[in-house]
């Protein structure tokens, strides 16, 4: 569990947000660029733990891996302009120029000291070409929150450069078989901090989170049959949600919260059907006689992506859950499955099948402008975005075994994230969890 910072996030007395709300990365620009950052080892401003490198570089980390910078490598720093002189962490005291001629458009400083067994952690974001401030925090906490207090920055950072809300307080959950049958796991965005959620002692797949994160809901055969269960991340309390008299597939959280609509069987055929937050089965949304499963919700909450063998094979299509009313979206290819809706709603992201295996696609919420983001690397398959929508993070196995991979929207970046013991499927990216 997340220790709480002692002294939170304070504004540094040099103020904060200079730069005018200037716009450094426009997001909705397919062809935008990393903007280059550099964040030299943090200096020591008194008696502090040996931390600096280990701090300066996680936080190198963290930018990287969102996928909007790309970190100046410290072999490139240019030495101060007069011998022996040693450049400070406030504007007053940086020699802006030089970090421009390297070609570094962002300068981050920090600054390190320690008092009465507690870190303080003083870290600025300088906009290089203009020598100005764009923001800056303080932290005091122990020594063992180091690592948070970066991450807490390296959000102020993304804030401040995109206007996005930042990654680095989510999770995904996924299925391994680690200990010999498949359980739900979770790990931190960028792979670290796993630990297992569920010990059900059966086979147990399909996590997802509800739209707060309190919750993980998922399919296990605990009780013989693939139930609903949902799960409290933190306390570990196990609820069956909907014990279901057949096949039970695929949940999914509506972005409010309120239902959760799964793949169910009734008399041999498999409809998508919502399910209240108390386990009562609500409304039945489709009827044909193909299978129908795999759902994913737009943004507003007023339509259903999710997959159906109604037209011969499997296909994505888009239900709108007030009227009933269906179209196909995807027609290349024989199949097509995973959709998964972006968390602006202008895509949809899926598995199709290409040569011998499944490859990720993306298209607009129309079923137009398909996009292939993987090609030649075994398997991929399972895509799901990051809360920002500039990720995907899927399962591949391009290693042998399957692993779950993290890439761009753009389908660049493409890297393996998480544990190498174990198959690694089903990917699920929480929303923003705060501090739980």
């Amino acid at each position: 569990m997340r220790l709480p910072v002692l002294l939170l996030a304070a504004w540094l007395a040099i103020g904060s947000a200079v730069a005018d709300a200037k716009v450094y990365i426009d997001i909705a620009s397919p062809g935008s660029h990393r903007v280059p950052v550099a964040v030299p080892e943090f200096r020591l401003l008194g008696p502090a733990p040996a931390l600096s490198a280990q701090l300066s570089d996680a936080l190198s980390s963290d930018l990287a891996f969102t996928g909007f910078f790309d970190v100046v490598p410290r072999g490139a720093y240019l030495e101060a302009a007069s011998q022996g002189a040693t450049e400070g962490i406030t504007a007053g005291s940086i020699d802006f120029r030089r970090w421009g001629l390297i070609g570094s458009h962002l300068l981050v400083t920090g600054g390190m000291s320690s008092k009465e067994g507690n870190l303080r952690l003083e870290l600025r974001l300088f906009d290089v070409l203009e020598g100005k401030m764009i923001v800056g925090k303080a932290y005091v906490g122990h020594p063992d929150q180091a690592r948070q207090m970066v991450r807490r920055f390296a959000g102020e950072i993304v804030r401040a450069v995109t206007g996005l809300e930042p990654i680095f307080d989510t999770r995904i959950a996924f299925v391994s078989d680690a200990r010999g049958h498949k359980e739900v796991y979770a790990m931190d965005y960028d792979g670290s901090s796993v630990s297992p959620l569920t010990e059900m002692g059966a086979i147990t797949m399909s996590p997802t989170w509800s739209p707060t994160g309190s919750e993980v809901t998922f399919i296990s055969y605990r009780a013989g049959s693939p139930d609903l269960y949902s799960l409290d991340p933190q306390s570990k309390h196990i609820r069956r949600l909907y014990a279901a008299r057949g096949l039970a597939m695929s949940p999914a959280w509506s972005p409010d919260g309120s239902v959760c609509a799964a793949a169910l069987s009734f008399e041999g055929n498999t409809d998508i059907c919502l399910i209240s937050r108390e386990g009562k089965l609500l409304k039945r949304l489709t009827t044909d006689s193909g299978i129908d499963c795999e759902p994913s919700w737009s943004p507003d909450g007023k339509r259903l992506a999710f997959v159906s063998s109604r037209g011969g094979s499997p296909q994505v299509y888009v239900l709108d859950v007030a009227t009933g009313a269906v179209r196909r979206l995807t027609f290349a290819g024989s199949y097509n499955t995973s959709p998964a809706w972006s968390p602006r709603g202008e895509r949809i992201a899926f598995a199709g099948r290409a040569g011998g295996g499944f490859d990720v696609f993306v298209m607009n919420a129309d079923g137009g402008n398909v996009q292939q983001l993987t090609s030649g690397k075994g398997s991929n398959e399972e895509p799901c975005w990051s809360p920002d929508g500039m990720l995907l993070a899927f399962s591949s196995t391009r290693l042998g075994g399957s692993r779950i991979f993290v890439m761009n929207a753009d389908g660049t970046n493409q890297r393996p994230v998480g544990p190498a013991k174990g198959r690694q499927t089903e990917p699920a990216w929480s929303r923003q969890l705060g501090t739980q």
